[in-house]
Parts: structure tokens; C-alpha cells; sequence
């Protein structure tokens, strides 16, 4: 777009002139998207803001507006829309990690755990279960560490990804 201004205008009026939900939050959604590659950021979080508050189901925007919290280190703010994302998109597996790649930063090991394991049974998800893996041997609480668990993950991560022959 030539026209940034023009161009967020057009997404402001898309919003205001069609009353469903869904349009009104798309079009916020887009103008966030314009506003993030001007490098306004927190323009951009007001926007995806007003996007959910119309549509609270709407999984890009609840997903781009996490990602921005945690990038500006808003991270229990991110946290209550991972959740919203994932009270609407059980399956979502960006939400999964998201929540618990937060609740790691807040070092809440034991929730990041448990987010980690539902994530799982969720998808299998070869991030999530290195993601775990990696929780269970390394996190500074170890009353999260299971070297058996993180094992049997590691196991399970090769056959479904086994490496490659090393040639010589």
C-alpha cells in the first residue's frame, strides 16, 4: 500500500460501517497489520483490542494480540488471551505453546507443566513435546523435573522425526 494513512482510514470506515462482529473485527485486525508495519505498536494493540471486544472468538486476532503483549512484555495480559484464544480454539496448537512459553517467562514452572502435558493430548505436535521434554530436564524448579517422562518424549520425538544418517 502507497497510502498508509488512506489505507488505515478505509479499515477504520470497514469497521464502522458494517456492524457484524466478524467484518468489524476483521478490518481491525487488517488496520493492526498496517499499524505493526508503520512500527506502532501499541496503535496497533489498541486496534486488536477493539477486535476482540467485538469478536472474542476471533483467533487471529487474539493470537496476533498475544504475540505483541509478549514482545512488549506484557506478559500476564498475553497470558488472559492465550487462554481466551484457546477457550474458543481448544486445538489451537499456537496457543498451547503461547500460554505455556508465558507462564515459563512468569516462571510458573508447575502451570507451564501441566499446560504443556494438555497441549499434548491435544496435538502431538513435535514443538510442544521437545518444549515439555526440555521443561521436564531443565526448568530452575525441579519439582517440575520427570528424567522418565522427558525420556519416553525424547524417544517418541525420534521415531516420529528420526535423524538423518550422518555420511561420511
Amino acid at each position: 500500500l502507497g497510502r498508509p494513512r488512506e489505507a488505515l482510514e478505509h479499515y477504520r470506515n470497514a469497521a464502522r460501517l458494517d456492524p457484524s462482529n466478524e467484518r468489524a473485527a476483521r478490518a481491525r485486525v487488517d488496520a493492526a497489520r498496517l499499524l505493526l508495519r508503520a512500527d506502532q505498536p501499541r496503535r496497533a494493540i489498541e486496534e486488536l483490542e477493539r477486535a476482540v471486544e467485538l469478536e472474542p472468538g476471533h483467533g487471529e486476532a487474539r493470537l496476533t494480540l498475544a504475540g505483541l503483549l509478549v514482545r512488549t512484555e506484557r506478559y500476564e495480559e498475553a497470558l488472559g488471551h492465550f487462554e481466551g484464544l484457546l477457550e474458543h480454539h481448544p486445538d489451537a496448537v499456537p496457543g498451547h505453546l503461547g500460554r505455556a512459553t508465558v507462564l515459563l517467562l512468569l516462571e510458573r514452572y508447575g502451570p507451564a507443566k501441566a499446560a504443556l502435558e494438555e497441549s499434548l493430548a491435544v496435538s502431538q505436535h513435535p514443538a510442544v513435546a521437545l518444549l515439555l521434554a526440555q521443561e521436564l530436564t531443565a526448568a530452575p524448579d525441579e519439582s517440575v523435573h520427570d528424567g522418565a517422562q522427558a525420556e519416553r518424549l525424547a524417544r517418541r520425538l525420534e521415531e516420529a522425526q528420526p535423524s538423518p544418517p550422518i555420511r561420511e
